[in-house]
């Protein structure tokens, strides 16, 4: 194994927590894969220009760090950095927010609580009519 495809290596096992600062979460995922490959291209090129080796004319030492930064970056994203949720909540905090938070579902409740107000409606749910069992 050459010093550039160790350094690809190292580059597509680091790339997909950088690439979460950019990505969107509510992106589609052909956006995602895009971004992803785009990402790859330009780090796989870099990774050959600091070694020295990048030759256009003889293609393929870049072709060759490129696919290595793209089937690492793929695979410890699947195999890694998703599973520990650590692309995740990159992603999250890197979001813009929407304004409001969604809302959970202890907020929603699905049936309204008895003697609550009906939204646009000005009337109560009618009384729970089920025994308390709770002592």
């Amino acid at each position: 194994m050459t010093n550039v495809e160790m350094w690809s290596l190292v580059v597509g096992f680091l790339l997909p927590p950088v690439l979460a600062i950019i990505q969107q979460p509510k992106w589609p995922s052909t956006v995602r894969a895009v971004v992803t490959f785009i990402a790859c291209v330009i780090a796989g090129l870099i990774t050959v220009a600091v070694a020295g080796d990048l030759n256009f004319s003889d293609p393929n030492q870049w072709i060759t760090s490129v696919l290595f930064v793209l089937v690492t970056a793929v695979a410890t994203y699947k195999g890694f950095w998703k599973p520990t949720n650590i692309a995740p909540k990159i992603e999250g905090t890197s979001s813009p927010s929407s304004g409001s938070p969604a809302p959970s579902a202890s907020t929603t409740p699905d049936t309204p609580s008895p003697g609550t107000t009906l939204p646009g409606h000005g009337s109560t749910a009618p009384p729970d009519d089920t025994p308390d069992t709770a002592a």
